[in-house]
């Protein structure tokens, strides 16, 4: 299902949001759903988390290198156009399971 997301092999921003409809279920909307069902947040923190991930996805997809913000879109991008590589948001399993390859510089 995921393989949907991976037609965009130099991905731009707007491909985050390109995925099949279960995994957008799945992966987007449940979470969501349920934190608030359980968690009941205040509105303004639910908000505010809510914008800094979609930020941080749209940055990680958007091919560039944004100061201040880690090196995640190369990383990211190489695991686009690779897609046997660089699988985790931390790269902490990616390295325990030698999935990791360090993105070159351009």
């Amino acid at each position: 299902i995921h393989k949907l997301h991976h037609e965009f092999t130099d991905p731009v921003s707007i491909a985050a949001a390109y995925a099949h409809p279960i995994e957008h279920v799945f992966s987007n909307v449940l979470p969501a759903v349920v934190s608030l069902a359980i968690l009941r947040p205040h509105l303004l923190s639910f908000v505010l988390f809510s914008m800094q991930g979609l930020h941080l996805t749209l940055a990680e997809h958007s091919g560039f290198a944004i100061q201040g913000e880690s090196k995640d879109a190369a990383y990211h991008n190489l695991h686009h156009e690779k897609f046997r590589c660089n699988y985790g948001a931390l790269a902490i399993l990616d390295k325990c399971f030698g999935t990791y390859r360090e993105a070159q510089a351009e």
